[in-house]
């Protein structure tokens, strides 16, 4: 069914950081194991602190959900999240478009994914970032035009740098270009909110290619922000 104007005011208002709560390329593997990018599933604890007039935490958790599970292949993953509104995301990089579901709408929402509002203009690296789930990380601190970005990794966590290299949505490619890892917290400040992920569980399996296809039958038109 077509999206009406009142579900098109709230993915303005409230889709136009999706990326940052959907963000999905975190992972978690033995330090001991094989420089080898991760494949199967992770867990993350998701928080958010509204900066939005009107808004309160509350409803902003409501919406987007607490709990996200993402799924990873090289350099393509699937993220589903327990929102009342949002219910997916996946990355398509051959299209390089990022594909959004919605509670809302049996259409789905794509978005390219070089589109970057958020560009970069200072880099920091602490070598001393403390440690998460027993591993000593480092932190790398991005300050944005529109807020800063804080990341927490280890370098024994290998991610696929180069297959996603033309993801700069959120700043993807540009962390994992100076990181050559995937984080395992990440802490987003940004003018309409505060989001904190950190990693909780994580299991590692095959991923068959059809686990990241696009639902069948499913019209898909450019998201609205």
């Amino acid at each position: 069914m077509a999206i009406n104007t009142t579900t098109l005011q709230k993915y303005r208002k409230m889709l136009k950081f999706l990326g940052l709560v959907l963000i999905t390329y975190f992972v978690l593997m033995p330090i001991g194991a094989k420089a080898q990018f991760f494949e199967g599933a992770i867990t993350y604890e998701v928080r958010y602190q509204s900066r939005i007039p009107g808004m309160s935490d509350q409803v902003l958790t409501k919406m987007m959900g607490t709990v996200q599970t993402f799924h990873i292949k090289g350099n393509r993953y699937l993220t589903l999240m327990n929102g009342e509104m949002m219910v997916m995301q996946l990355y398509e990089p051959k299209e390089n478009k990022l594909y959004f579901q919605t509670t809302e709408s049996d259409t789905l929402l794509w978005m390219d994914g070089a589109k970057n509002g958020s560009p970069i203009l200072k880099t920091e690296r602490d070598k001393k970032g403390g440690t998460i789930l027993g591993y000593d990380c480092e932190k790398i601190i991005f300050s944005t035009k529109t807020g800063k970005e804080t990341y927490w990794f280890t370098p024994a966590l290998k991610a696929d740098a180069a297959g996603m290299s033309r993801h700069a949505y959120n700043n993807l490619s540009a962390f994992l270009k100076a990181s050559g890892a995937l984080p395992l917290k990440m802490i987003v400040e940004q003018t309409d909110l505060v989001l904190t992920m950190e990693a909780k569980a994580v299991q590692l399996q095959k991923l068959e290619d059809i686990f990241f296809a696009l639902p069948p039958k499913m019209v898909a038109i450019p998201a609205p922000f």
